[in-house]
């Protein structure tokens, strides 16, 4: 079976009462998580963009330090488990410059925390891909944007080479 389009859900949508509406908004959000997220960031967080950031960055924080106290092994895995929290989450504003902004946080956390001096060949191919990215993405943002965020990815990519 085939989905409608866009569109004739949005016509049907505006002919549906409002309290059956909000009945099928709800059933919508039991059964998926990342709905739920979706509506929690619309209803409560969209009108204020940067205490919706410095939240994130609060739960980035918290996630990096519970994931820096685990073995190497498992440190890679809580890093990429960061990577797409914060991509789902900065995928809710609409807005690019919410990723670039949170990755670029979270590269200058990895790099504060001294885990890119471990030697380890696995994390610094995953923080080399993050500012790969990071890169990729500045041509995306604002050129006064694109110029801020240069400069502090060139600070975050002055590393030493990767030693055996």
């Amino acid at each position: 079976m085939k989905p409608a389009s866009l569109s004739q859900i949005k016509k049907e949508l505006q002919l549906i009462p409002a309290d059956r509406l909000t009945g099928l908004i709800l059933r919508l959000c039991k059964y998926k998580t990342e709905n739920k997220e979706l509506l929690s960031y619309l209803l409560f967080d969209s009108d204020e963009l940067a205490n919706y950031i410095s939240d994130l960055k609060v739960d980035i924080d918290v996630m990096l330090e519970e994931t820096l106290q685990k073995p190497l092994y498992q440190i890679k895995k809580g890093i990429r488990k960061i990577q797409r929290m914060i991509a789902r989450f900065s995928r809710y504003t609409g807005f690019k410059e919410t990723e670039v902004e949170l990755l670029m946080y979270f590269s200058r956390k990895l790099k504060d925390s001294g885990i890119l001096e471990w030697n380890s060949r696995q994390i610094m191919v995953i923080y080399e891909k993050q500012l790969d990215k990071i890169t990729g993405m500045l041509l995306t943002v604002h050129e006064d944007l694109r110029t801020d965020y240069a400069k502090d990815l060139l600070s975050l990519s002055a590393k030493k080479p990767f030693q055996r």
